[in-house]
């Protein structure tokens, strides 16, 4: 399967390649469209800390994506020719709903089907919201391209609100379908799926027709609130991984601030009672510190010695 995904986007990337090679607007438009897939690929990466996802791995969930999304292009004539007020100014919210968010949603949402199908790359919980993310920064980059070739001179702010907001809202939405899955196979509820794609289709519609930025600010957090639960039931769960990320951290912090927060090192190790059970590091000289994922804690009692921790 990798070799027919390999020569696939071989020939569309020739195709590019070859029509930018004539048009410096297009090769611009390409540039340009890369930027936040490349950055987000390498945030991806670094909040899979307990076991990261290899870069081949990545691309190739990106080149099918890509594939899945030119073959989409060639429905768009007869989905037009459906959903008519899409091709006005004021179109309604059940064209935007059927006719965009609904498949839009479903075409970036196969690749991530085909992963789990053909190979064994997802084997943890933030792998469904990496995969799903992945699979949205390849629909988000071709989108981007044309939208900003085609309106280069319409408006001079294209290639930033194409870069950063409907990249950032594709990326949020499958991600919630992603983690939707992962919660039906958990628990063998479709209930998680419909609430999961019938969610993450109505927020589409919502930013695209009345709140752009409010539902990207929602979507956001959402996200992070993700992130952070499918991390806490990973398989591969390492609180030492995090510590020495936050190690790393505080080492760049000048003294002033380190001075501020008083973090030292002590070695006495305390059995907390958190969401998530382990070992942790005491390291604040007061008696109150946060943990590993960020929660706030308070400490009854004095360091080195058996302690209780209450919320």
């Amino acid at each position: 399967m990798r070799i027919i995904i390999y020569i696939l986007f071989g020939l569309i990337s020739l195709s590019y390649i070859g029509s930018a090679w004539a048009d410096l607007d297009l090769a611009l438009s390409i540039l340009t469209s890369l930027y936040m897939p490349i950055c987000l690929m390498f945030f991806l990466r670094r909040i899979d800390v307990f076991e990261t996802e290899t870069w081949k791995d990545l691309l190739i969930i990106f080149m099918i994506s890509c594939i899945i999304t030119l073959l989409f292009g060639f429905i768009l004539p007869f989905r037009d020719s459906i959903f008519t007020s899409l091709q006005t100014d004021s179109p309604s919210f059940v064209d935007m709903l059927l006719g965009v968010a609904l498949l839009e949603e479903f075409v970036k949402i196969i690749p991530v089907l085909i992963i789990l199908k053909a190979m064994k790359s997802i084997n943890e919980p933030i792998d469904y919201l990496i995969y799903a993310s992945v699979s949205a920064l390849g629909f988000a980059f071709l989108e981007n391209i044309n939208y900003i070739y085609e309106y280069k001179d319409a408006h001079a702010n294209i290639v930033g609100v194409r870069s950063f907001m409907p990249t950032i809202m594709h990326v949020c939405t499958t991600s919630i379908i992603g983690a939707s899955i992962y919660k039906f196979q958990k628990e063998n509820k479709y209930k998680f799926l419909i609430i999961g794609f019938g969610s993450a289709i109505l927020a589409h519609t919502i930013y695209n027709l009345y709140f752009p930025w409010y539902t990207l600010v929602l979507l956001s957090g959402y996200y992070g609130v993700l992130m952070k639960s499918l991390l806490k039931e990973s398989p591969f769960l390492d609180i030492a991984k995090i510590t020495n990320e936050e190690d790393k951290w505080n080492s760049n912090k000048t003294g002033k601030q380190q001075k501020k927060e008083q973090v030292v090192s002590v070695k006495d190790k305390i059995e907390y009672n958190i969401p998530y059970e382990g070992w942790t590091t005491v390291r604040v000289v007061y008696l109150a510190y946060e943990d590993d994922w960020g929660d706030y804690i308070k400490i009854k009692g004095k360091l080195g010695k058996k302690i209780k921790i209450t919320k």
